[in-house]
């Protein structure tokens, strides 16, 4: 009975060993050879004690950094002893230890140290006492599977998902009124054709304020408040835009949108002026940091109807004209991105 009970323990011992290097052995670990330490006979030491333990722990050691998934970085250096007055020195061996030894576990995907410990010693036969405890202390922090497997999140690209955004930009567009009928005036008994006041291209400086829903990987929305600066005063309007992000790599986002518009009349001189405009645009970003893009936003807007100006100049007639009206925008601003989308719905 008690044989078969030795038996049985050899077994379940042969086949937890296998199962645990198993599960191991498929990740690499670079040994990084140590800076000269005061004892050249401890950095030796260590290296091939290290060595052996991470090796028989499951893992597969490699002398190449670039095939490697971790590394383990030591140096032993001189135990310093710091006193109350400010003074220090060598640890002498006796009541303080002689030398430290500090083992690094380095994740090389992203050259993030994972752990730090530090041992003193002042004999190497010391190590014989805590070295297995030290290597499986770090080694405790190495998931079970490859890095590669496991999803790494990349901070750089968090500006592009994002659930909210706030856009603030400041721009140019050129207003583009092509009228439908003339004007006329009298002189020398003939009729005169005169071009209407309000035809032709104008310039005008804008602000944008809006604030974004990306409530959709391939989605969104803004609802957006703006100022045109024009001769007449100062127009205000709301936008409400459907754009479709685009995220080629992960600097740079494009949205082109549809968007409708609507702006307040500005003078008692529009005698008809339909508040709505229905046009589209692009949108191209660039990221700044994990929160944050410069945006550049170009828009073209169609008024839906016919905008009816009264001229005021008893000198021509008709005393009101007609004309359509196109508005061409170019912007540049900074979009802010807060609340981070779900890393599944990215």
């Amino acid at each position: 009975m008690i044989k078969k009970f030795i038996l049985f323990l050899c077994f379940l011992c042969i086949f937890s060993y296998n199962s645990y290097s198993q599960s191991r052995e498929d990740i690499k670990i670079f040994l990084v050879p140590p800076i000269p330490s005061p004892n050249h006979l401890h950095s030796n030491f260590f290296l091939e004690y290290f060595a052996q333990e991470i090796a028989g722990a499951g893992y597969t050691l490699t002398t190449v950094g670039s095939e490697a998934d971790f590394a383990f970085l030591f140096s032993v250096e001189d135990f310093i002893v710091h006193y109350d007055d400010g003074t220090s020195e060598i640890g002498d061996g006796i009541e303080d230890p002689r030398y430290s030894l500090v083992l690094r576990l380095i994740r090389l995907e992203d050259d993030h140290e994972m752990i730090r410990l530090s041992r003193f010693f002042t004999e190497m036969e010391e190590a014989w006492g805590w070295g297995l405890e030290l290597i499986y202390s770090a080694v405790a922090n190495i998931p079970l599977t490859r890095l590669g497997d496991i999803p790494i999140i990349d901070m750089s690209d968090y500006w592009r998902n994002k659930w909210l955004y706030i856009r603030i930009s400041l721009g140019g567009g050129i207003l583009i009124n092509n009228a439908n009928s003339g004007l006329f005036r009298e002189a020398n008994n003939e009729r005169i054709q005169v071009t209407p006041p309000l035809h032709g291209l104008f310039f005008l400086p804008s602000f944008h304020l809006g604030l974004e829903l990306q409530y959709l990987h391939w989605m969104n929305s803004e609802l957006s408040v703006f100022l045109n600066f024009s001769e007449e005063g100062v127009k205000s309007g709301i936008g409400l835009s459907v754009g479709f992000p685009i995220k080629p790599g992960i600097h740079f986002k494009i949205v082109p949108y549809g968007i409708i518009t609507a702006e307040m009349k500005t003078a008692d001189t529009f005698v008809k002026f339909p508040p709505a405009s229905l046009g589209g645009g692009i949108q191209f970003g660039v990221r700044a940091n994990n929160n944050g893009a410069i945006v550049t936003d170009f828009r073209v807007t169609q008024r839906l109807g016919e905008v009816v100006h009264r001229h005021g100049n008893s000198n021509l007639t008709p005393p009101e004209y007609s004309f359509s009206q196109m508005n061409v925008t170019i912007s540049i601003g900074y979009k802010f991105g807060f609340v981070d989308r779900p890393i599944r719905e990215r």
